[in-house]
Parts: structure tokens; C-alpha cells; sequence
């Protein structure tokens, strides 16, 4: 499909939401839990669908590392990393069954039995976009902030560095380095104010459609992906149910400059 430029593309009667994707619910604390952001988000998934596996199963469900590409954006390696981490943790066991093998999971529910937090709605889209796991929760976060900024700071609202590992998890270098990453691709826009300086953040909300509207038309329909646990795979990146209101409602309102 021809993509018309950046600035003859018609998106006026689109608002961000009819571009993204259904969010995972990503549990923050995991990331302490597990002591990995990238485990954080397979274990977050891994919830969804152990709380959908028949009974018939045993509890167990099987995934492909295609099936976890497509829904969490992690490569082979960070995916076998990860899992390794959660087997050594004892909260994910694995099973290879069958000619050919697929390797199938169980969850240890009673290491996790009560989830403390409100999740993060974190949007598998943004990896493809920016390219990185990390960026793709910072920009998730930023993107709940933005629309919940008051309109007399003219779009404008700041974190400190304590504020983004509390929400997301990230060091202070993984902030910086998906920070980074998100002003190159002209979506975060940074400035510092005040003595001492505070950073101040806003998006580009307009590039942000723009580049996703483009993505979504390059993008080409996904190879047949296999029976995912015995439910519809076209449903592996719905992880809503449990979003509400996101977390650490107390940062919710920019304070004054």
C-alpha cells in the first residue's frame, strides 16, 4: 500500500487509541520479583493465559517462540534468558512434548498468589516502532501521563529519575538509553527547567499517529501461527482485563514548575 508523506496524511478524524493495540497488563512488580523488566513481561503474559488453560491440560499450556515474538516483541535470545530466570526463580516450569517438540508451561501461581499493583498498559506496538522493549514501556507510561496532563502546562509534565523506576522498573542508564532512543525517532520531547533542573517531558503526539498510521500500513498480515494453547492466537496480545487506572496515582498531576 503507498504511504502518502508525513504531511498530506489525513488523520484528523483519528484520536491515538484507534491506533494502538489491546495493551498486555504489565505487573511492575514483577520487575522486583524477578529482577528482570524483560521477565517482568513474559511472566505478566504468561498470567493471562495460565488463567485460561483448560482443565483438561493440567494447567499446562504450550507457546511458540514465534507466538512469544508477536506478543511480548522479545528476540530468541532475551526470550530464552528470560525463562531461564523465571525456572531458576521456580515460578515457570517447562515440559518438552512430542514429534516435533513443543515446549509447554505451568505457572507456580502460589509464589505469585497476590499481585500488588495496578498494571502498567503496556503496548506491544511501540517495540516495532522504536525497536526496544524498554522504550516501548517507557513510551506506554509517557502516553498515560500525556493524557493526563493539565492543559495550563501546555502539554508539558515532569519525572524524576526514583519516579520512572517505581512505574517501569528501568535503571537509571535503561531510562536513559530509551529516552534516548524515543527523542531520535522525534516522538519525547525533553527540556530541563529550574534550579535545580527538572526534566519536563511532552510527546509529539502528531508524529506519534503519524508513524504508527504508516506502520500499520507496511504492516504485512502475520504468518498462520499454530494453536496457542487452544485458544485463537489472534487474541495472544489481549491482556486488558485486569487494566484499570494506572498506577501511583499520586504522580498523576503535574506539579508546578
Amino acid at each position: 500500500m503507498n504511504v502518502l508523506p508525513s504531511d498530506k496524511r489525513d488523520l484528523t478524524d483519528m484520536t491515538l487509541s484507534d491506533l494502538l493495540d489491546r495493551p498486555i497488563a504489565f505487573h511492575r512488580s514483577f520487575v522486583s520479583l524477578t529482577g528482570s523488566v524483560n521477565a517482568a513481561l513474559v511472566l505478566s503474559q504468561a498470567i493471562y493465559w495460565q488463567r485460561r488453560v483448560t482443565e483438561a491440560h493440567g494447567g499446562w499450556w504450550y507457546k511458540t517462540r514465534a507466538q512469544w515474538r508477536e506478543e511480548t516483541g522479545l528476540s530468541r535470545r532475551e526470550q530464552e534468558t528470560t525463562r531461564k530466570r523465571l525456572r531458576d526463580n521456580g515460578i515457570l516450569l517447562e515440559e518438552r512434548r512430542g514429534m516435533p517438540a513443543k515446549i509447554w508451561y505451568r505457572l507456580e501461581l502460589k509464589k505469585i498468589a497476590k499481585i500488588p499493583d495496578r498494571p502498567i498498559a503496556f503496548h506491544r506496538c511501540f517495540v516495532d516502532l522504536v525497536g526496544s522493549v524498554n522504550a516501548g514501556l517507557v513510551l506506554s507510561q509517557a502516553v498515560y501521563w500525556q493524557e493526563r496532563v493539565s492543559e495550563k502546562r501546555e502539554g508539558w509534565w515532569y519525572k524524576t529519575r526514583s519516579q520512572w523506576t517505581e512505574e517501569t522498573g528501568l535503571s537509571r542508564y535503561e531510562q536513559e538509553t530509551a529516552r534516548k532512543r524515543l527523542r531520535q525517532a522525534g516522538i519525547l520531547v525533553e527540556q530541563k527547567r529550574g534550579m535545580p533542573a527538572k526534566i519536563w517531558y511532552r510527546l509529539d503526539q502528531p508524529a506519534l499517529m503519524d508513524q504508527l498510521s504508516i506502520a500499520r500500513e507496511d504492516q504485512k498480515p502475520p504468518d498462520e501461527i499454530g494453536d496457542v494453547s487452544h485458544h485463537d492466537a489472534s487474541r495472544s496480545i489481549d491482556n486488558t482485563e485486569s487494566i484499570e487506572p494506572n498506577q501511583i496515582d499520586r504522580w498523576a498531576h503535574s506539579p508546578p514548575p
